[in-house]
């Protein structure tokens, strides 16, 4: 067996009719819930993900679309042909393959990626980023499901500053990777935000890149930087801005049973925005 570690075991072989925040206690909203018109059962193959049982021979394995991510990838409240690797295979016409774990962090997420990589060298990888406050224990004698850190809901830059590093990271490996987000993953304020909030009315106006930031004249650089405390944060924000090849989902298009993840019709925009970059 490949990767005999990649495995969720108290999700493998089980059958389940609700899961997490899917259920009338958990949910966000319970008249959604109750009027909620597709029926739900979570089926987890002998990994413990929501897939069928993954191809045998490596070239399968190879020529699969492997999809990464958290519970969005999973399908919370979503049938299992309304989840986006799901919408993505009858698409293309191509076996995806879905790692995706609920609760998953962004470490969690490149780390499999990267074993994933090393040991089948897929030909195309597709992720789906988590929050950035999430964390994942260093303790390698623990399975995936116990390593996960719970962690507050408060989003640092110095989560988005360990996010763009790993984006870059992902960037690098010699693999065709789109790149995507799940929605509200993250909630720093815009560089705009943070700029009018300090600014003096001599300041001219935001700057638009890290470029532009580090060309700002000395006395504002040195107040942004010693005073205000804001320079990094700023700095954190613009290149932020220049990641444009990601997909970011600003809005749901619909919601899942759950009223917390997204529907078909989100899966169905998030398959056309992939869709789009595998054309290039």
């Amino acid at each position: 067996m490949i990767l005999p570690d990649l495995i969720l075991p108290s999700r493998a072989n089980q059958r389940w009719k609700y899961s997490g925040m899917d259920s009338l206690d958990e949910c966000r909203d319970r008249q959604h819930f109750q009027n909620y018109p597709y029926p739900i059962e979570y089926v987890y193959n002998s990994r413990g993900f929501r897939d069928t049982e993954w191809p045998t021979s490596l070239k399968e394995l190879q020529e699969a679309v492997w999809c990464f991510g958290d519970s969005f990838t999973v399908g919370i409240g979503q049938p299992l042909e309304h989840i986006w690797p799901n919408v993505l295979a009858q698409r293309i016409n191509k076996r995806t393959i879905n790692v995706s774990m609920d609760g998953a962090s962004n470490d969690w997420i490149l780390r499999r990626i990267f074993d994933i990589v090393r040991c089948i060298n897929p030909k195309t990888i597709i992720v789906m980023w988590s929050y950035v406050h999430r964390q994942e224990s260093p303790n390698t004698l623990l399975d995936d499901e116990q390593r996960k850190i719970q962690s507050s809901n408060d989003t640092h830059y110095e989560d988005m500053q360990k996010w763009l590093i790993q984006v870059s990271e992902l960037k690098k490996i010699p693999v065709k990777v789109i790149q995507s987000c799940i929605p509200d993953f993250c909630y720093p304020d815009s560089p705009e935000i943070i700029w009018n909030k300090v600014k003096d009315t001599s300041w001219p106006s935001c700057p638009q890149t890290p470029q532009e930031l580090e060309d700002l004249p000395i006395n504002i650089k040195t107040e942004l930087q010693k005073i205000l405390l804001c320079f990094d944060d700023m700095m954190i924000l613009l290149r932020k801005k220049l990641q444009t090849d990601i997909i970011y989902i600003n809005e749901r298009l619909d919601w899942a049973r759950d009223h917390h993840h997204f529907d078909i019709l989100t899966s169905q925009w998030v398959v056309d925005q992939i869709e789009n970059q595998l054309r290039t």
